[in-house]
């Protein structure tokens, strides 16, 4: 490929691994936030169940265990995306290397 096309594609791969490491460090984040109110909610369920009443509250508190869980995917699938796209910058920066010395034969 033309030396051009390959540096075009390596800092747009490079824009989409900045995009992804951000994505990713924003998710563990509240992954973590989510993780100390998981907690704190599974104390407060156990508080309830032995309430009268207290089925209602449980049934909430359990809806946000269920959005803990959706986030904690949600993580595992940015650490995918950012494997991947880690990966096709390295092979981006591979044919970059190679483009180079083939510029410097050719000169």
């Amino acid at each position: 490929r033309p030396f051009q096309e390959v540096t075009r594609d390596l800092q747009l791969k490079k824009e989409q691994v900045y995009q992804l490491h951000a994505d990713f460090v924003y998710a563990q984040q509240s992954s973590w936030r989510l993780q100390t109110e998981l907690e704190e909610v599974k104390q407060e369920l156990d508080f309830l169940h032995k309430q009268p009443n207290g089925r209602f509250l449980a049934s909430m508190l359990e809806e946000r265990e269920q959005e803990y869980m959706k986030n904690r995917q949600s993580v595992t699938e940015l650490r995918e995306k950012l494997r991947g796209a880690t990966s096709a910058l390295e092979t981006l920066q591979t044919e970059l290397r190679i483009c180079k010395s083939w510029e410097q034969q050719v000169e």
